[in-house]
């Protein structure tokens, strides 16, 4: 089995403060030199979860949602009854102890790693299983190396396993 260095974080939400509810979350480990992907964790999780401990929603992002694609509405809409947000960060520590990750990338940290890092402590009491000193941020990347990117047809915008295909796709 390949062992990557790199991991690409994405997170879909109910909300833009800290303590959103989390909808899904997708890690997609990669090579930074080739683009080669490994073996994934997207897990969707049960919104009611995440309310049951405090976390919340914002109308402005719900009706942010409603505008966006069909495909897109259709994978937020299929997140109710999934997998709780304490079982999904207990499966996903499993998962990132399997690699050997020396970055966390995520198209904004402040935003997707700080709001797993708020849902670890309320569900769980503790922290990420990664430091802080190994996240990294695709979307200062993208800014210092600005040309068009295109999308492929088969990857849905706001889905957080395509987005982190999407963001690996242009990073390498």
């Amino acid at each position: 089995m390949a062992k990557f260095k790199d991991v690409m974080i994405d997170i879909e939400t109910l909300g833009k403060n800290p303590y959103s509810v989390i909808l899904s979350i997708a890690v997609v480990p990669f090579d930074i030199h080739t683009g080669k992907t490994g073996k994934y964790f997207y897990e969707k999780i049960d919104p009611e979860s995440c309310k049951s401990i405090g976390m919340d929603m914002d109308i402005s992002t719900i009706l942010w949602w409603m505008i966006q694609n069909e495909a897109a509405r259709k994978e937020v809409a299929s997140s109710s009854g999934e997998m709780s947000i304490g079982d999904t960060l207990k499966k996903l520590n499993k998962f990132m102890n399997s690699l050997e990750t020396v970055r966390v990338w995520a198209n904004s940290p402040s935003f997707d790693c700080s709001r797993i890092r708020e849902a670890y402590s309320r569900a769980l009491g503790t922290d990420t299983p990664w430091s802080f000193r190994m996240q990294r941020d695709y979307r200062t990347i993208m800014a210092m190396y600005p040309v068009e990117r295109k999308r492929d047809s088969d990857l849905v915008a706001h889905n957080a396993y395509d987005d982190c295909i999407y963001q690996i796709n242009n990073l390498t």
